[in-house]
């Protein structure tokens, strides 16, 4: 999983302590890894759809090319359950898929790294040797099964006469293909990256430019009956009546597209999935567009695919919200691919006046449980898709809870049931953390991508940046000392800044390594001189007020630490780590020790301050530990 790295302040509920403190500590808790339990129950997987394909035999037998987590899944029931493609396959994206039109069970798959073929319906795969290991954005088999053609990137387009045993370049040569149709009379179309479409009337023997559409991007091409062909070009929606001789513009003023599909059953239904715009849906070939939203999210429409046996029937692929099916021209939409994907939780934060309520970030939104993470509601729907990267909860006010995103800071005053986008007047900006003033709690402070520091000090009605000597534009992380709330830390990508005027001014401390990203701090409650940095090098110990800093690497390797957690009562430090798991500091051996999601990365870290109970919040979902 790759984007933004953050860290979450937790200095509310935690006391972690010095790593001197834990050098003497007897008695500490048990280094044995303990018995996670998954508690992700109606949180949303998180699934970027690729493609969609559905087996030119038997609709009911559909396949999925996921990215992040990149692969493979198929289904025989129509979309009510997928199973992961993994016979010879590896664990990378896919980005295409052609199905033998009379041969069922031969299939090709372009992937990230090649051609991949399966002569028994995709649960066993092979590498096609003789294709060059790059991108394959494209593959299309001819109507009759003569010829397929798979697109690559920056070398053109490929043919093969024998089923995929051997393959030759064909044109355009030195472009990048993204997609491909083939018409009932062996017209090959092609579509390109930035530079338009191009048609072969000879099997790939040669190749025409289309004049019209020269430099656009064409991520999608449709091919209908009656010499029909319909193609996305820099999001605008094309078509040609005489087999891609001319082409004029068809689709609705101002609407961007991602895909189109066309359902002809249905009397040429032309479907267009927008960028976060909703759908526009054709009756009429393309004469009068609807615009469709009931049932969908608020994100990007990345393929479509319809039923060519029953009319009305079309699928939808989106960007994070998995699949969706229509049975009814695509008049309303219902998700169908719930278990295919990753539960992301990228934050997570606990009620300090009620235990049981904990708050959850994911990359589409708030979610909330009131019965100790064995429940969740999304709690911030109205509001669309909201990529969530950091959480905090009033201490005094419970209702009040603020949310970081990938478009500023969202605030709920009444427990998430109704959101407000509070730093509107600073546009749309990436928050990465959010701490509150442990005094007074209408400060709160959010690290941002290019505005550094952000604060408020009315309740988050209104936010305005604090430079004042930050030597950087993004801050990752921050924590304000609970014993003096005008000292601050600001963890960067580059090094970790303090300032003792409540951000009027800021001082670098040089005593880190440098070229070093800071994505977790964490303070002593009791002893605020001593803090603890997560880093991309680990984590690092300051005694003093972060004049000087330790590295406390032992048993931990080279990794990149994401969130910092303290257990005061037994003595502890936990770290989560981007793709190492959790990590516990043994302070009788003064050493980390593995505790649990090996491969995996933790993104946050929750606990009890009553009962010790822990909750971690990782790209699996969110997992519970009762002592």
């Amino acid at each position: 999983m790759r984007f933004h790295r953050r860290s979450l302040s937790l200095a509310l509920v935690l006391a972690p302590l010095c790593m001197m403190a834990y050098q003497s500590l007897v008695g500490c808790r048990s280094a044995a890894v303990p018995q996670w339990q998954p508690a992700s129950n109606g949180i949303k997987p998180q699934s970027d759809i690729v493609f969609v394909s559905i087996s030119p035999l038997d609709p009911q037998t559909l396949f999925l090319g996921t990215y992040e987590p990149g692969g493979l899944h198929f289904s025989t029931d129509g979309g009510t359950s997928w199973q992961r493609c993994n016979g010879g396959l590896p664990e990378v994206t896919v980005l295409s898929l052609a199905h033998h039109p009379t041969d069922p069970l031969t299939l090709l798959v372009g992937t990230v790294h090649g051609v991949y073929k399966s002569t028994d319906g995709g649960n066993t795969w092979t590498p096609v040797p003789v294709l060059p290991r790059t991108y394959v954005y494209a593959l299309a088999w001819a109507p009759d099964g003569g010829a397929i053609y798979a697109g690559t990137e920056g070398q053109g387009a490929y043919v093969s006469t024998d089923d995929g045993l051997s393959w030759g370049p064909t044109g355009p040569e030195g472009s990048s293909i993204l997609s491909l149709a083939v018409a009932p009379s062996g017209t090959v179309y092609a579509g390109t990256a930035g530079q338009g479409i191009w048609v072969s009337d000879g099997g790939g023997s040669h190749w025409r430019a289309v004049p019209e559409l020269h430099g656009t991007f064409v991520p999608n091409l449709a091919v209908t009956v009656a010499r029909t062909v319909w193609g996305l070009a820099d999001g605008k929606l094309y078509v040609s009546h005489d087999d891609g001789e001319t082409w004029q513009l068809a689709g609705p003023d101002g609407f961007e597209g991602r895909s189109v599909a066309v359902d002809t059953l249905a009397g040429e239904v032309i479907y267009a999935g927008g960028r976060a715009e909703g759908m526009v849906i054709s009756f009429d070939g393309g004469q009068t567009w609807e615009m469709v939203e009931d049932g969908l999210p608020d994100t990007n429409f990345t393929c479509l695919a319809v039923d060519r046996t029953e009319p009305h029937t079309a699928y939808l692929g989106t960007k994070g919200s998995g699949l969706f099916k229509t049975t009814d021209g695509g008049r309303t939409w219902f998700p169908i691919s719930d278990d295919v994907g990753r539960r992301v939780i990228t934050a997570l934060v606990q009620d300090p006046q009620r235990s049981q309520t904990l708050y959850a970030g994911t990359l589409h939104g708030v979610y909330k449980s009131q019965d100790s993470g064995q429940r969740w509601t999304l709690v911030s729907g109205e509001s669309g898709e909201l990529y969530v990267q950091a959480l905090a909860v009033d201490p005094e006010d419970h209702q009040t809870i603020y949310a970081g995103t990938d478009g500023g800071v969202n605030v709920s005053h009444d427990g998430g049931a109704t959101w407000e986008w509070a730093s509107e007047d600073l546009g749309s900006i990436t928050i990465f953390c959010l701490t509150i003033d442990p005094e007074n709690h209408d400060t709160v402070y959010a690290g941002s991508w290019g505005n550094n520091a952000l604060r408020t000090l009315d309740g988050g009605s209104s936010w305005a940046p604090i430079h004042h000597g930050l030597e950087t534009l993004s801050v990752y992380s921050f924590a304000v000392s609970p014993v003096d709330p005008q000292v601050l830390y600001a963890g960067t990508v580059e090094a970790i800044y303090k300032s003792t005027d409540g951000g009027e001014s800021w001082t670098i401390l040089l005593s880190l390594r440098e070229s070093i990203t800071t994505f977790a701090l964490l303070i002593d409650p009791t002893d605020s001189s001593a803090i603890y940095a997560g880093t991309t090098d680990g984590v690092y110990c300051s005694a003093d007020g972060g004049e000087s800093w330790t590295p406390m690497r032992e048993g931990m390797e080279e990794v990149t630490v994401t969130t910092l957690a303290g257990d005061p009562e037994n003595g502890v430090l936990y770290a989560g780590t981007e793709h190492h798991g959790l990590f516990l500091w043994d302070g009788a051996g003064e050493h980390w020790t593995r505790w649990g999601f090996e491969d995996t990365s933790v993104y946050a870290i929750v606990i009890d301050e009553v009962t010790g109970d822990l909750w971690v919040g990782t790209e699996e979902g969110v997992f519970s530990w009762e002592p």
